[in-house]
């Protein structure tokens, strides 16, 4: 296990748990405007690394584009660095992102069944 602690508090880490403990968290808050239309802006794309860079070879790979992402959600997008301009997804915030998007579907097709069953 890895565990970065930050004021004496464990706030990442690696043994499939991600600290997400309200007890650490402030201003909490829904997230605004909808999730589905978000999503439905992220453009996934297949790509392969210049250079050999990341040692991944000619393996290709799926993902998102960093400069794409942060014009929809620009909170899961940062810099890998602070001396570079290189920007980094962090993949695993989109998991909240999506679940509201499934959300808003769920509640979306409940409604079409609804008016289903009345004009029954």
């Amino acid at each position: 296990n890895v565990v970065l602690v930050r004021n004496y508090v464990p706030v990442w880490a690696v043994n499939n748990y991600i600290t997400s403990d309200a007890r650490l968290k402030t201003a909490i808050k829904p997230l605004e405007g909808s999730s589905l239309e978000k999503v439905k802006q992220l453009a996934a794309k297949t790509y392969l690394w210049k250079d050999d860079l990341m040692g991944k070879g000619e393996k290709r790979e799926i993902g998102f584009i960093a400069q794409d992402v942060v014009k929809v959600v620009p909170e899961v997008v940062s810099k890998v660095t602070s001396d570079t301009e290189t920007l980094g997804v962090a993949y695993t915030q989109l998991i909240p992102v999506l679940v509201e998007a499934v959300k808003e579907l769920s509640a979306k097709v409940e409604a079409l069944e609804a008016q289903l069953e009345t004009k029954k």
